[in-house]
């Protein structure tokens, strides 16, 4: 994912697709009880194609230092934690841990929408 060919305005677009598809694949794995995904490869906030871009050198060190990048770092960093707590609830579908897991799709929902919308507000700041 990491072009630095492409404008921030586009790279932004493609970091947003990015996290959709990567939750796409996690609550597929949430739902199925399986996955490729093994649980620290989803807690891994680096190894997404998204949190590799967030990381890499393409982004301008002024945009680092922001608190905007501060922000979206977070957000994406407790997004991978809960998505690895969740995945692991889901692959071992112990019932007993049924309560818990519903609670965490609900953070996890509520951190991955605000994860958008963070990348969304950088993005309008950027074309406008």
């Amino acid at each position: 994912m990491v072009d630095n060919a492409l404008s921030h305005t586009e790279q932004i677009k493609r970091a947003i697709t990015a996290h959709k598809l990567w939750k796409e694949h996690l609550d597929d794995a949430i739902t199925s009880g399986g996955s490729h995904l093994s649980v620290d490869h989803a807690a891994n906030d680096r190894g997404c194609e998204f949190g590799m871009w967030l990381n890499s050198n393409s982004l301008p060190s002024k945009f680092k230092s922001s608190d905007m990048y501060r922000a979206i770092h977070d957000c994406h960093s407790t997004f991978h934690m809960y998505a690895a707590r969740l995945l692991a609830i889901s692959i071992t579908d112990d019932i007993s841990m049924i309560s818990d897991k519903s609670f965490l799709t609900k953070i996890n929902n509520t951190v991955s929408s605000r994860l958008i919308n963070l990348l969304e507000q950088w993005l309008d700041t950027e074309i406008g």
